[in-house]
């Protein structure tokens, strides 16, 4: 985990020329950071690809040391258990048989068996999660009715104003605070070159 560092404390500005040169600073460090960011993005990516080219094979092995192993142990298991265990060690691995990890069984498909359990009473086998939709709030909230619309539209206008002034009722509002920034400035576009093409000249 990277530690976190203070932010060191900047000497006050008392020019312009300092300003310039502070904020100069910020587009240079700024650039630093997202070419940083980009790199380590394609270096992850890259590992990520050695990665699952190495494990691939790797992974392929253990899968068929387990498929040749599992019918000798099925018919000879006796040999390292003498009958009265279901695995047993062996060349620094535990070999045999165990219960896989519970996994629950239910009737399908799986809206019968919300149902069946809601039709019980047994609220607490199920979990339900509610959350707000901020975006769809703001959206909400901001919504303003055009100057013109066609009868087919008034329904619908009336509708998103009853909700914005509704949810305005109830204290829901959109947040906003003028804030100081620095960003850096988009790069121009590439001037474009017009390249005239000459007359078709006319054979004589």
């Amino acid at each position: 985990m990277a530690r976190r560092m203070k932010t060191p404390a900047a000497p006050a500005i008392t020019s312009l020329d300092e300003l310039t040169a502070r904020v100069g600073r910020w587009a240079t460090v700024q650039a630093q950071i997202e070419t940083l960011q980009a790199q380590a993005g394609q270096e992850i990516t890259a590992i990520k690809i050695r990665l699952g080219e190495a494990l691939a094979p790797l992974e392929a092995e253990l899968k068929a040391i387990l498929l040749a192993a599992k019918p000798w142990w099925e018919a000879n298991s006796e040999q390292l258990t003498d009958g009265k265990k279901k695995s047993a060690l062996l060349a620094g691995c535990q070999i045999g048989i165990r219960l896989s990890p519970p996994a629950l069984a239910f009737p399908k498909p799986a809206e019968h068996a919300v149902n069946l359990i809601e039709g019980q009473g047994w609220k607490t086998l199920l979990r339900v999660t509610t959350e707000l939709d901020k975006l769809a709030i703001l959206k909400a909230l901001a919504f303003v009715p055009p100057e013109a619309a066609s009868e087919a539209e008034i329904d619908g206008i009336v509708e998103a104003l009853d909700l914005r002034d509704g949810l305005r009722r109830f204290g829901f509002d959109i947040a906003q605070k003028e804030e100081f920034f620095i960003a850096r400035a988009a790069e121009p576009a590439p001037p474009t070159e017009t390249v005239e093409t000459p007359a078709e000249q006319v054979a004589g």
